[in-house]
């Protein structure tokens, strides 16, 4: 059934609403909350104790604004990021309000700092919002004219207020240590194990990629520390990125059985070694909650060992087929064993905190796969085909013309057009648009609210510092999970904040109703007027993502054909990559769908392309847990490296393709030739088959990796022809 556009226009504006309604309840975090509003009350009520509400107040705006880089993850990122905000809170502040006594200058400072700011977006949420948060405060404080000795101490004191937020986030570090690490580890072993222990897993999905990726990223900033309990977390997160490639490989494994006649009692001892190594991994998770000392690990190991001797029984009296499949179950079963163990000693180790042997981490990119520098990627997007180039041309355009506005209109506090153009207007459709709705209706319903208790409750210099309180910590235990939640509570912090100031109360509401109205406006037809539709972006994205697995495949290909070679760090790198590519794939194709302009052909090709190229990932996947099976590898043909040619060439067209030159799937190898030359060379006659020698598990699991490889590929090529 086709829709019509008049009910695609009206799925796009329910997935709107929908968006701005929505609320994650796994982002709401009370303990953040509470010490960010504390960091913000404690200037205010310092400086009405002491007579000097002018300057708590501006300590409380610092406050505020680097609240907003705080977050869970570790305390040295934390602290980094928001040591940073605070600088660049104090920079803006002293820059805005020098330059506000030259109007020229001003204007000038706020389309430069625009700029930059769009471009931000370059390099990930974090900096974007961080940028933003300095443009807010350059407007705000450009609003009035200071002389340079009063805008240096305007920004001190801003400052200040940032340090006192981030002494208060990371004051538990030196008796906390490394907990969000902890908590990104335990979240990423539960999550593993549960998918092993459940009784049907996804064919296609990889289990615990988001988990693994957040526990990466919050153990990269630990590569510095050796201290034991640093170097014991690491080496668990390396033997629990081992285990999920065990995993996926008995599971392959298993489904292989299942499909068999004769397989299936030898499928049940294949799933009992899965259940008992998922309750292991659970005890592991346990450990690094600090859970008390389990007594289940010898009764873990045992149910273990049982299920390890089934395999060998059934493998000494079962037909070759099964056989072949249950020696190399019981090779990756050996191996899985051991990082179970692994794991479990790292854990209780981190827990004690004893000393450790160096450890060498494997979390640092090489430098052929580091990332291009910061001015090579902002150089590369100078053009009007980067997104980002057509954001931060639109935020400067935006916010010159809200500054022009808030002259011609001549309302107070006219910095509130600028400063509300420049929280919803983001790089995509959605953000822009969903964001834009829930401001409107966040602040309408703010000001309501806002002025009901102001009527009620007579307003005085405590009452207004208990509601900036209470605003606070629904604005960062509540605001993240939800825009509108975010905008309501915002809307009544700005004016009890200025309240405290001695701006009147109503009057200030009334004039940024008017202002949220003009800049939502603004932002939303400069928009419209030139979009970045995430149609034209989604195949450079997935462009990234084949290149980025293209470079796993590679290392991986290398690992096998030169097991003496260093390249387990290599591997390691290109899967991290891989795996964030990957995540960008998805988030793309997710706003792609909710975009007014999309075509069916377009979400279809771009659907079918995550799907098949997950299988190519997967099956990459189990030639990696190859590498970590004991026993030498077999000395494979020349007609391997040929296939690795081939899907590296494939690839790489297939990537040009997607980024503009069609004309690079038109001479292709043909995979298929080329795995079947290989499967001669491995399987040459019946009398010297692969089964006949001690190797034949694994040289019959990676043809048919290298098969499900050729397939995919080729699959792919046939959906961008």
């Amino acid at each position: 059934m086709i829709r019509s556009k008049g009910d695609s226009r009206r799925s796009t504006l329910r997935r709107l609403v929908s968006e701005a309604g929505r609320i994650d309840s796994s982002l709401v975090s009370t303990s953040m909350a509470l010490r960010n509003a504390i960091g913000v009350v404690m200037p205010l009520a310092a400086g009405a104790a002491t007579g000097h509400p002018v300057v708590g107040l501006t300590m409380a705006v610092g406050a505020l604004n680097v609240a907003f880089s705080d977050g869970g993850d570790a305390y040295r990122t934390r602290a980094g990021r928001m040591l940073a905000a605070t600088f660049l809170s104090g920079l803006s502040v002293f820059a805005g309000a020098s330059a506000a006594v030259h109007g020229a200058l001003a204007v000038l400072l706020a389309a430069l700092w625009s700029f930059v700011v769009g471009m931000l977006v370059l390099f990930g949420t974090t900096p974007a919002q961080l940028g933003v948060t300095t443009l807010i405060l350059l407007l705000v404080f450009g609003a009035e004219p200071m002389s340079p000795h009063e805008a240096l101490a305007t920004a001190a004191l801003v400052a200040a207020g940032g340090l006192l937020q981030t002494v208060l986030a990371v004051a538990a570090w030196p008796t906390r240590g490394f907990a969000p690490e902890r908590r990104a580890l335990e979240r990423a072993c539960r999550v593993l194990a549960a998918w092993a222990s459940a009784p049907v897993r996804p064919v296609e999905g990889l289990p615990a990629s988001r988990e693994l990726s957040a526990a990466n990223e919050h153990l990269t900033a630990t590569r510095s520390d050796h201290g034991p309990v640093a170097e014991a977390l690491v080496s668990v997160l390396n033997q629990v990125e081992r285990m999920r490639l065990s995993f996926v490989s008995l599971d392959d494994i298993l489904a292989r059985l299942q499909s068999s006649e004769d397989g299936m009692d030898s499928a049940m001892a294949v799933r009992n070694v899965l259940l008992a190594t998922a309750d292991g991994l659970r005890l592991v998770a346990g450990s690094l909650a600090d859970e008390p000392a389990p007594r289940e690990i010898p009764l873990v190991l045992e149910r273990l060992e049982l299920a390890l001797r089934s395999m060998r029984e059934m493998a000494n009296t079962a037909r070759d087929d099964v056989r072949w499949l249950l020696d190399a179950g019981l090779s990756r079963a050996y191996t899985l064993r051991g990082e179970l163990r692994a794991a479990m000693e790292m854990s209780a180790r981190a827990r004690a905190g004893a000393s450790l042997e160096s450890f060498r981490l494997e979390l640092e990119l090489p430098r052929s796969l580091r990332p291009y520098g910061i001015w090579r990627r902002f150089h590369a997007n100078l053009t009007p085909r980067s997104a980002a180039f057509r954001h931060a041309t639109r935020l400067v355009a935006c916010i010159v013309l809200a500054k022009a506005l808030a002259v011609v209109l001549e309302m107070p506090h006219a910095y509130w057009i600028p400063m509300t153009a420049a929280i919803i207007l983001k790089p995509d459709f959605t953000a822009t648009f969903a964001r834009g709705i829930a401001r409107l209706a966040g602040t309408l319903a703010g000001l309501l609210l806002i002025s009901v208790v102001l009527h009620i409750v007579p307003g005085s210099a405590p009452f207004y510092i208990l509601l900036v309180a209470v605003l606070t910590f629904v604005v960062r235990g509540v605001g993240r999970s939800n825009y509108a939640v975010l905008v309501f509570a915002v809307t009544g912090l700005i004016v009890a904040l200025l309240a405290l100031g001695g701006a009147p109360a109503l009057p200030s509401m009334e004039a940024r109703g008017m202002a949220t109205l003009v800049g939502g406006a603004l932002a939303l037809a400069a928009y419209a007027a030139w979009p970045t539709w995430e149609r034209h972006q989604t195949p450079l994205v997935l462009a990234d993502m084949l290149d980025c697995y293209r470079s796993y495949f590679d290392a991986v290909m290398t690992g096998l054909m030169t097991p003496e070679g260093e390249v387990s760090s290599r591997i390691s790198a290109a899967r991290l990559r891989a795996r964030l590519a990957r995540s960008n794939a998805d988030a793309s194709v997710d706003r792609l769908f909710a975009e007014p302009r999309g075509t069916r052909h377009e979400r279809s090709v771009a659907t079918r392309l995550l799907a098949t190229s997950r299988r190519f990932t997967r099956a990459t996947m189990l030639l990696e847990a190859e590498l970590h099976t004991k026993g030498e590898l077999p000395a494979w043909p020349p007609e391997l490296a040929s296939f690795a040619k081939s899907v590296d060439v494939t690839l790489a067209a297939l990537a040009r393709a997607l980024r503009g030159q069609r004309a690079a799937l038109e001479s292709l190898p043909d995979l298929r030739d080329d795995q079947e030359a290989l499967r001669a060379a491995l399987q040459p006659d019946n009398d010297t088959a692969a089964g006949a020698t001690v190797n034949a598990p694994r040289i019959a699991l990676a043809l048919d990796q290298t098969d499900t490889i050729a397939n995919s590929a080729n699959t792919m090529a046939a959906l961008l022809v």
